[in-house]
């Protein structure tokens, strides 16, 4: 018995349209978790997104690119275009820039964390002196945050979230310094919320201390090495002298061993 083609099309698209059905669900839900995922690695980085003077290496060796495109500008030009960017040149620009740039990251970041160490002393001072005249830990915070500009960011958070839990505060405080130095501090403080400032208020007079002394060393390294660079600049002339001299001997004493050796072959 023949089959009627009117059946035989209405099941064809029944069927492809079950299947569009069943892949169009999947399609969905994939591209669904595929979105979320993406979501979720975007807020990552925004959370973890990187200081500026981390970029410092990368925008010196834009610089660089940009510099070698200008220094080809005004160039003599060949079959009607601009002559090409010279590959060592280019080389030789984009690691320049990117060895200052990296020179421009380490000297921020180091006068940055002398800066915070400076203002983690006096913030240490300042809080050890409130808790223990009987001020609340919130209030304390508050109070020497004032004195600490650099360090009021990560405080002012802290107290914004102290309403809801002031550990979880305590410890985002800790995280959003960082400074191992600080550390401590977090610490100090929670025992203090936990058991009263005026019992432990002398652990954060010591950290401000041990502070006080890392900087003197580190300020005692920096200008040792200050001193060693100003003595190899002052240095170099004397150098420079010497290099003529002792390259005019070394090159007249090539030509004469070569001269024996000519004489003797």
């Amino acid at each position: 018995m023949d089959a009627n083609p009117t059946l035989v099309v209405i099941m064809c698209m029944l069927a492809t349209g079950a299947a569009s059905g069943v892949a169009a669900h999947f399609l969905i839900a994939k591209g669904s978790a595929v979105i979320q995922n993406w979501k979720g690695f975007v807020r990552q980085l925004a959370r973890k997104r990187q200081p500026l003077r981390d970029w410092f290496p990368f925008l010196g060796a834009v610089g660089g690119i940009a510099a070698a495109f200008l220094l080809s500008v005004g160039q003599p030009v060949s079959t009607g275009m601009r002559q090409p960017i010279d590959g060592g040149t280019l080389l030789t620009l984009v690691v320049v820039g990117a060895v200052l740039g990296f020179g421009a990251k380490k000297t921020f970041t180091r006068e940055t964390r002398f800066k915070k160490l400076r203002e983690a002393s006096v913030f240490y001072k300042a809080v050890e002196v409130r808790l223990r005249a009987g001020y609340t830990v919130p209030h304390t915070l508050q109070m020497a945050a004032s004195l600490s500009p650099t360090l009021r960011p990560a405080v002012e958070k802290c107290l914004r979230q102290w309403g809801f839990s002031p550990r979880k505060a305590l410890e985002q405080l800790r995280t959003d310094l960082d400074i191992p130095e600080a550390e401590t501090l977090a610490y100090v403080l929670i025992r203090a919320y936990e058991a009263g400032g005026d019992k432990i208020a002398h652990v954060l007079g010591q950290g401000a201390r041990n502070l006080d002394a890392k900087m003197i060393a580190a300020e005692e390294k920096s200008f040792a090495k200050g001193r060693m660079g100003y003595l190899l600049y002052r240095l170099l002339p004397a150098l420079g002298v010497f290099g003529i001299f002792a390259g005019s001997l070394a090159y007249h004493a090539q030509k004469t061993i070569s001269s024996y050796i000519n004489f003797f072959k």
